[in-house]
């Protein structure tokens, strides 16, 4: 189990820790008072962010994550691109995949205040095979929105709940039943709220 807090107003600072955090990216953007922070708080392969930036940050990130990567927009606006063109945007209330398939990926963060929730891809595979008649089959997350509005709740309502509830309380994270219970529950809600081949 760990925790981590980051801030800045230095960009240069901020790219460093993203990139070391994430996946290598370069950053962009101008602000007076251009201000970042990052909470993490993780046990095994799973970890929620709280991340916050005052103003709008382009970003390109240069090689995939490796992660299932889940984003929940508390405020603000995250417009997110593809090296076909492809774009998405996404404003509060909304959940997205942030790099389905690991795909890179390139956008901006627009003054915004968001959650970030990751675990290793190998679950998804875990938690599928355990549905009757499943053969264990690579799971392939291929949207970036969930499939309804219902399936966007539940995903906010597991994100917030690991958030407060598990991976900030010491009892919860000093069990390893509890944590990896927590990961499959993860990767099972998002197996199901999300667009996936299999």
């Amino acid at each position: 189990m760990s925790s981590l807090r980051f801030e800045s107003t230095d960009l240069g600072e901020t790219e460093e820790f993203l990139s070391l955090a994430y996946t290598k990216m370069s950053l962009g953007g101008h602000a007076e008072h251009a201000r970042a922070e990052v909470i993490r708080e993780a046990a095994g392969s799973l970890n929620v962010d709280e991340l916050f930036f005052n103003f709008d940050m382009a970003h390109d990130a240069q090689a995939p994550m490796g992660k299932v990567c889940l984003c929940s927009v508390r405020s603000g606006g995250i417009v997110r691109r593809y090296a076909d063109g492809e774009e998405g945007t996404f404003a509060a209330g909304d959940v997205l995949m942030y790099a389905p398939d690991d795909r890179a990926y390139a956008g901006v963060i627009k003054g915004a205040r968001y959650d970030v929730l990751m675990f290793d891809p190998r679950l998804l595979d875990q938690v599928a095979a355990t549905q009757p008649g499943r053969r264990p089959d690579r799971v392939r997350l291929t949207g970036d929105r969930p499939v309804s509005s219902a399936a966007a709740q539940q995903l906010r309502g597991v994100i917030a709940h690991l958030r407060d509830h598990v991976l900030t309380d010491p009892v919860s994270q000093s069990s390893p039943l509890i944590v990896s219970t927590a990961s499959q529950l993860a990767a099972a809600v998002d197996c199901t709220s999300s667009p996936t081949t299999r």
